[in-house]
Formats: structure tokens, C-alpha cells, sequence
């Protein structure tokens, strides 16, 4: 039997972790998890309870030594082995699936894969890995439907797909591209998985243009954008004040040939604008929100683009400074909190709050901790 719009009492376990309302409005203070209750207030023996898990975790991923750092955002304090990876092999990126594993890529030279670690805040442990076979070495880690993880595999021309098998995760699939089409980053946004497509090899000087493919969630290719500067190589997702939906793309273009671009791809599948980009573009993020933050690979600048204003807020010739920062190497955006997380050569992470316009916090992560990932949980 449905009943509506009865009284209850609402009641958390756990004050240490979440306080509730009398109308059931929920404020986390740290994370954890705990009971919370709603009881009939004409008649407290028929009560209704579910488990609210609460988490504000900054993931940074170390380049140099594999290990995972973890910044809590409830009192912003700051460790660098929360993980410790246990292979000899080289990170690559970081990606959160089925609601509890921290999925990490690795490197290891002859081979590549993906090391999980549960994130239960009482017990957060390495468990186990998903190898791939020889010669697969996965670049970047894509979640879809929080189910699925899609790997970018340049070296390879595929994508490898982990999904559920069973009680357990693992490769179910590959999606195969033409050769010479280089997967090197993508990007979900229902219903498409849009994957970067360089055509490029730097390492041999070899230089061409690249394209942009949308695939189903059962991994068809629906359709190609063709992205007319060398190497495209990361791409994000935006959404301007009418949510229309875009996917921002910087290529490097060819060095002392094509200067390097931001691509503003459109979600009817064509390129409405490419500006170019007088720096060295390495990372990007959006978070589907109206700003795209862009890092520089040289300098410790970062670059971000107002989509509703069809300019820069801050250019490449005005840039957000983080002095002492080095290069930047890593960037996520949280749009709900309005919080940018910018990882930096310096073994910092900087929080930059978009209402104040201003870095709000750093985090030290030691001179030997380069941060080359950043998921928020």
C-alpha cells in the first residue's frame, strides 16, 4: 500500500557525518556513511531506512611513483600514498566506476591495464587488475553510466572496453579504428561516446589532421567530424547558458607550421569555430559548464574560454597565472561546486573558485609528486 504526504521524523545515525531537517534536507560535514530514517510520527513502529554515503575526495594521480593522493574537501587535508600502486609500471589516468573502484591505468612497458582500489572510506585498499594483453597500453580512462570504462589506445588504434562480467570487471569488448586513427582521449555525454582521433605521431615528426567519432553506447560509429589542424589530442565537454551541448578539442598543431587550436565541435556533429591558441595547450576540462579550462605544457598559465561570451576570460595572452607552478599537467572542473582543480609540475594542486575569481587553497603534495590526473568523487 502507497501512502503520500504523511508526516514523518526524519534522523541520521551519524551527527558526525550528515545533520537533516525537519523536512528531510540533508548538510554532509565529513565523509563516511550513515543510516538515515524516516519514521511515521502517528505511529513510530513503521519507519523506512536507506545508507547515505558521503564523500569529498579530490583523487590526484602521481606520474612519477604511481601512488594516488587524496585531498578531503570537508578539511582540506592533504595525502600524498592514500594508494599505493604495486606494479613497476608507469600511470597513465584515473577514472571512478561502478560507484566504488578508483580505476588505474598503467604502463608497463610490454603491456598495460588497470589496477582497481575500492574507495570505502573505512577500508580503501588496492584490490586487483584488469590486463590487457601484450602491447596494449591504455592512455586515458573514460566512464559511461558509471558501469563501463572506455581506454583510449593510441599504440593499438583501439578502444578497450571494461564492463561487468559476472561478479567481476573486465575486458568485454574493443572498438577498432581504421589504422593510423589514434585514439587519445575521450568523452561521454548521453548518448554518445566521443572519442579524439589524432592521426599524428610526433615521435616521428609525422604530422596530419584528425577527427572527432561519435560512438553508441553499443559502440557503433555514428558519425565523424574531421578537424582540419594536426593533432588533435583532448577533448571535453561543454554546454552553453541554453544547454546547447559542445565538444571543446585543442590540437597542437605542427611545430613551426599550424599554431595550436581550440575546436568548438557542436552536438549536430560540425565544427562552429576554431580559435587559435598562441601557447602550448596540454590539458583540458569543462565539466559540461560554459567555461573551458585550458593548461599549458610550458608555462604555468591557464587559459579558459566563455563559450556564452564567445571570448576569453582569461586568454593566452592575459592568462591566469599560478606563479611557481611550473607546467600544468592536470585539470577537473566541478561544475555543481563551482571549483576548478588545477594540477601543477610543483607537486601542487590549486582550488580555484570560480565565484571569487580567485585560487582559494593549495595543496602540497611534495616536489617529487607530479600530478598527471585529477577525478572528484
Amino acid at each position: 500500500q502507497e501512502v503520500h504526504n504523511v508526516p514523518v521524523n526524519w534522523n541520521v545515525g551519524d551527527s558526525s557525518i550528515a545533520e537533516i531537517d525537519e523536512n528531510g534536507l540533508v548538510t554532509t560535514l565529513s565523509n563516511g556513511y550513515t543510516l538515515v530514517t524516516a519514521t511515521l510520527q502517528e505511529n513510530d513502529q513503521i519507519a523506512i531506512s536507506g545508507t547515505l554515503y558521503v564523500s569529498g575526495d579530490v583523487f590526484v594521480l602521481d606520474g612519477t611513483s604511481g601512488y594516488v593522493g587524496v585531498v578531503d574537501i570537508y578539511d582540506d587535508s592533504v595525502e600524498s600514498n592514500y594508494f599505493i600502486q604495486d606494479l613497476e609500471a608507469t600511470p597513465t589516468s584515473l577514472a571512478i566506476y561502478n560507484f566504488h573502484f578508483l580505476g588505474i591505468g598503467y604502463d608497463t612497458g610490454t603491456s598495460g591495464g588497470v589496477q582497481n582500489a575500492d574507495l570505502d572510506p573505512e577500508n580503501h585498499v588496492l584490490l586487483d587488475e584488469i590486463a590487457l594483453p601484450p602491447n596494449q597500453f591504455p592512455q586515458s580512462l573514460t566512464t559511461v553510466d558509471w558501469m563501463r570504462v572506455y581506454l583510449t589506445q593510441p599504440d593499438t588504434d583501439t578502444l578497450a572496453v571494461i564492463g561487468q562480467q559476472g561478479a567481476n570487471f573486465g575486458i568485454t569488448g574493443y572498438i577498432y579504428c581504421r589504422d593510423d586513427d589514434r585514439p587519445t582521449d575521450a568523452v561521454f555525454f548521453d548518448p554518445f561516446l566521443v572519442a579524439t582521433i589524432s592521426r599524428s605521431d610526433p615521435d616521428l615528426n609525422d604530422y596530419q589532421d584528425g577527427a572527432l567519432y561519435f560512438y553508441t553506447q553499443a559502440n557503433l560509429l555514428v558519425n565523424k567530424v574531421e578537424i582540419e589542424n594536426e593533432n588533435p589530442f583532448a577533448v571535453t565537454v561543454a554546454t552553453d547558458e541554453n544547454n546547447n551541448v559542445y565538444y571543446p578539442v585543442i590540437s597542437s598543431g605542427k611545430p613551426g607550421v599550424s599554431a595550436p587550436q581550440l575546436h568548438l565541435v557542436t552536438a549536430g556533429m560540425s565544427v562552429e569555430a576554431s580559435i587559435p591558441i598562441n601557447a602550448s595547450p596540454a590539458v583540458i576540462a569543462a565539466d559540461k559548464s560554459n567555461l573551458i579550462w585550458i593548461g599549458d605544457g610550458d608555462d604555468p598559465h591557464v587559459y579558459v574560454y566563455n563559450i556564452d561570451e564567445d571570448d576569453w576570460l582569461f586568454s593566452p595572452e592575459n592568462p591566469l597565472v599560478l606563479t611557481g607552478a611550473g607546467s600544468i599537467t592536470a585539470i577537473e572542473v566541478s561544475a555543481d561546486r563551482k571549483e576548478v582543480y588545477i594540477g601543477a609540475a610543483n607537486g601542487r594542486v590549486y582550488k580555484y573558485d570560480i565565484p571569487a575569481h580567485e585560487v582559494s587553497n593549495t595543496y602540497s603534495f611534495g616536489s617529487q609528486f607530479l600530478p598527471i590526473d585529477i577525478v572528484i568523487w
